[in-house]
C-alpha cells in the first residue's frame, strides 16, 4: 500500500507550509498532508517550517519571538502568508489525513487543545490527525493529554539496535 503525503503541502510546486502549498496537495490528490507548527509570540500555532522567518519569508528573526501580526505581514513567497493552524485545517476540511508535527516547546497542549474543538466541533475524528515531533519530551506530553490520536517519534540517523526491527 502506497500512502502519498504531501511534505509541507506541495513544497515543490508552491511555497511550503502555505495555502497555497496545501492547495496545490489537494490538486494532486495526496492521502495526508505534513506541516510543521511553532507557538508565535501572541500564542497562535502557525504553520512554518523553521524556527526563523529568514528562509522562507521576506523578513528576519525568530519565529517565537514574533507576534502573529507581525508574521502575517512578511510574504511566505509567491504573496502567501504564514497561516495559522487553525486556518490550514479549515482549508482542509478532513479532505485528507494531517500529520502536525511539532517543532519548538510549549506546543503539545495548544495542538490538542485545537484538535479537541475540530473534533468536537467541526466534525473531525482523532484517526483523521497524526502528531510527529523530533522533540520527544513534548510528544510525551502530547500523549498524556490525549492517548487517542497516533504519535510519530521522529529521528535522525539511524538508531543502534534500528536493524532488529
Amino acid at each position: 500500500m502506497v500512502i502519498k503525503i504531501g511534505h509541507r503541502g506541495a513544497m515543490g510546486y508552491a511555497p511550503e507550509n502555505t495555502l497555497k502549498s496545501f492547495k496545490k496537495a489537494l490538486e494532486l490528490n495526496v492521502d495526508a498532508v505534513e506541516l510543521d507548527i511553532y507557538v508565535c509570540k501572541s500564542g497562535e500555532l502557525v504553520v512554518i517550517h523553521d524556527d526563523k522567518v529568514d528562509r522562507t519569508t521576506n523578513g528576519k528573526g525568530y519565529v517565537v519571538e514574533k507576534t502573529f501580526e507581525e508574521l502575517s505581514a512578511l510574504d511566505a513567497g509567491e504573496g502567501e502568508k504564514i497561516p495559522k493552524l487553525s486556518e490550514v485545517l479549515d482549508f482542509i476540511d478532513r479532505k485528507v489525513k494531517v500529520n502536525i508535527e511539532l517543532k519548538g516547546v510549549k506546543t503539545a497542549k495548544p495542538v490538542q487543545e485545537l484538535i479537541e474543538k475540530y473534533v468536537k466541533n467541526k466534525g473531525w475524528e482523532y484517526d483523521d490527525f497524526l502528531v510527529s515531533s523530533f522533540n520527544h519530551y513534548e510528544l510525551k506530553k502530547f500523549r498524556k493529554l490525549n492517548p487517542k490520536i497516533k504519535i510519530g517519534a521522529l529521528i535522525s540517523g539511524i538508531p543502534i539496535g534500528f536493524s532488529k526491527f
